[in-house]
């Protein structure tokens, strides 16, 4: 599969995809060039920890724009929609940014995945309300799935891909 990114474009394969929770895990294919900025994780338990008034900044390709941020904070902790955990920011975001990360402004670790904006209406984005998948959210996924060692350093990627063939 290609994805575009901004003017780049890059080949990579979904390794694994959880349709409900709106979460999907890509590797790149056949990438060798170094990433100069990759994100620093929280803990896995930080984002549950998260507070009201708590700034962020959301990065993602709203609109097939290269990815650039938006700033604003966190709104709502306890959302919860189709049975899972939202929270919430006032960072503005629209269709393109799902996917993207949602940082810490003091620390920039990585607390979550942009997923959802509001619509009132047919068309209007109340762009002030958004969601986005909490980091604990993903860790439990990837733990189910058996991706532990993206976060975790005790796991190895054999031993997960072993867990993974058990099934």
């Amino acid at each position: 599969m290609s994805y575009k990114i901004g003017e780049e474009q890059v080949e990579a394969d979904v390794v694994a995809w959880h349709k409900e929770q709106d979460v999907a895990l890509v590797k790149f294919r056949d990438d060798e060039r170094p990433y100069p900025h990759v994100a620093a994780l929280s803990p896995p338990d930080e984002s549950k920890n998260l507070h009201i008034f708590t700034p962020i900044y959301c990065v993602g390709c709203a609109l097939l724009h290269a990815p650039y941020p938006t700033a604003g904070q966190i709104s709502s902790v306890t959302d919860e929609i189709d049975n899972f955990s939202y929270q919430m920011t006032s960072a503005a975001i629209t269709f393109g940014n799902s996917g993207g990360a949602v940082f810490l402004a003091e620390t920039g670790q990585w607390v979550g995945m942009p997923s959802r904006v509001a619509i009132q209406g047919w068309s209007d984005v109340a762009n002030h309300m958004n969601w986005f998948v909490p980091a604990f959210r993903v860790y439990e996924w990837l733990e189910h799935e058996d991706y532990q060692f993206l976060y975790d350093p005790t796991f190895t990627p054999e031993k997960c891909a072993q867990a993974r063939d058990r099934r």
